[in-house]
């Protein structure tokens, strides 16, 4: 699912694929700092496939901003119906962009703003 607007640039770049790539100490391994380091990220959220937080910043730390990303994955039937799970989730409104990753048994979240 992936939602934008004519006219408007990606939510990420390619740049920033190869820069969470870069610091990944392996595949399926992701961790705050990683999340930290992509430009114009204002907000980091990891959690377990159960929807337990591991960690969070800035504009994700508030709990009932998780639960919803967490319903939206959940909705998504990615996590726990499939036998391979989706990789990638963007949703993308009001000038700012979700970037959603399941990898190992984490989701991961960066919001950025457009």
């Amino acid at each position: 699912v992936s939602t934008q607007s004519t006219g408007s640039s990606p939510p990420f770049s390619f740049s920033d694929i190869q820069n969470i790539n870069s610091h990944h100490k392996n595949q399926n391994e992701m961790d705050e700092e990683t999340l930290k380091s992509i430009p114009s990220q204002v907000g980091t959220l990891i959690m377990s496939l159960n929807g337990t937080v591991i960690s969070s910043s800035a504009e994700l730390e508030d709990s009932a901003t998780q639960h919803i990303l967490f319903r939206i994955v959940e909705s998504v039937g990615g996590v726990f119906s499939a036998p391979e799970p989706f990789k990638r989730l963007t949703v993308s409104y009001g000038g700012v962009s979700y970037l959603v990753t399941i990898a190992g048994d984490h989701i991961y979240v960066v919001k950025k703003r457009a």
